[in-house]
Order: structure tokens, then C-alpha cells, then sequence
């Protein structure tokens, strides 16, 4: 059964942003992100918030450069917003290490759109599984 809101043009450009990060393709990400962007990552510690499209983009070289190999995004739901601009993805990861480990993980993607481009990216996610990963 098809899911609602999953070939609408947001979806789209949120799947085709996390594939390129899954890639490590930080350039073909960074063109999909406002200037303005801003990375929320509420299950990061604290919290993590990421504010600049150069910084966002610095935040997940720092982290998964030498770290990652790659990681697969699969869109499990897709639940377009009552407010344009704002779609919320439900996506399960694989995530491949540059040691050659494997982790499993699920995480909520909120984003919001000015235009084209991506102004707000807040995921929600395990951090158990990746913290479980040899370092």
C-alpha cells in the first residue's frame, strides 16, 4: 500500500539529503540545506543544536569521517504536515563502520522547508545501537 505524502517533493529531497550524508558525500548534502539551516538532535546527550548550513555540514564530517563507511536510509512513513513545508519521515538505518561493524537503528526525522531548501532537520534516534559500536 502506498504510503501518503512519500513522493511528494519534501520527501524526496529529505531521502536524496540523507543519502548523500550516508555516502559521505558532504557536498552533494550541503546543497540541499538553507544557509540558515539548523540540526536538531534532541537524543544527542543534552542535545545537539547545529546552527549554519557549513556547520551542519562540519558536525557530520567530525562525526563520521574515519568512523562510517556508509550508512542506508529505507523511508518506512512518510506523514506530510498540515503546515506546508514541514514533513515527518519515519526511516530505519544500517549503519557500516569503517571497522566493519553493522548497526540497526530507527529514527524520526522532522524537517522543514524554506522553498527547496532544508531550514530545520531534527531527528530523534537510539543513540544505544551506535554507542554499542567499537570505537
Amino acid at each position: 500500500m502506498p504510503v501518503p505524502g512519500r513522493d511528494d517533493a519534501e520527501t524526496q529531497s529529505a531521502m536524496a539529503f540523507l543519502a548523500s550524508l550516508g555516502q559521505l558525500d558532504f557536498e552533494a548534502a550541503s546543497a540541499y540545506l538553507d544557509a540558515d539551516a539548523v540540526l536538531d538532535l534532541p537524543y544527542a546527550g543534552a542535545g545537539h543544536i547545529v546552527t549554519g548550513a557549513p556547520q551542519v555540514i562540519a558536525f557530520f564530517q567530525n562525526t563520521m569521517i574515519g568512523k562510517v563507511a556508509r550508512i542506508t536510509y529505507q523511508l518506512d512513513h512518510a506523514y506530510p504536515s498540515r503546515e506546508p513545508g514541514v514533513t515527518v519521515l519515519e526511516i530505519s538505518t544500517k549503519v557500516e563502520t569503517a571497522l566493519g561493524e553493522t548497526a540497526f537503528n530507527r529514527l524520526v526525522g522532522i524537517f522543514r522547508f524554506h522553498g527547496e531548501k532544508i531550514v530545520l532537520f531534527r531527528e530523534y534516534f537510539n543513540p544505544a545501537p551506535i554507542a554499542a559500536l567499537p570505537r
